[in-house]
């Protein structure tokens, strides 16, 4: 059966009884029957439903990281150990913020600066 199939032409019966029975040998390996397998099936979901998901991660809004970028510059300015380096890397930080803010703007339609 398996001689037909290409890349398995030198495959033979002991080759695949061995990798049937491969397991066997493995700690844990256990025959289990259908109602066996349903059991444990249904053993697991129902502890998963007790289980608490994690509230979903919220992502960081543009905004909020803009005013993260100014609170670290304004420390960075206050501080004597940083460098002129570390205040250009911030700098170039609140940029690319900017930046991203504009690009991800949403366009205002005409009519929203009209009250009907």
């Amino acid at each position: 059966m398996v001689e037909g199939v290409a890349g398995f032409e030198a495959v033979d019966a002991t080759a695949i009884e061995e990798w049937l029975v491969c397991d066997n040998r493995e700690p844990g390996y256990e025959v289990k029957d259908d109602k066996s397998i349903l059991s444990d099936v249904n053993h697991s979901t129902d502890e998963d439903e007790t289980v608490e998901l994690d509230p979903p991660h919220s992502l960081t809004t543009h905004h909020a990281a803009l005013e993260a970028t100014e609170t670290l510059l304004k420390y960075l300015e206050e501080n004597n150990d940083s460098s002129v380096s570390d205040v250009m890397n911030v700098r170039y930080l609140q940029r690319k913020i900017k930046n991203n803010m504009i690009k991800y703007k949403k366009q205002s339609h005409i009519t929203d600066y009209f009250k009907l």
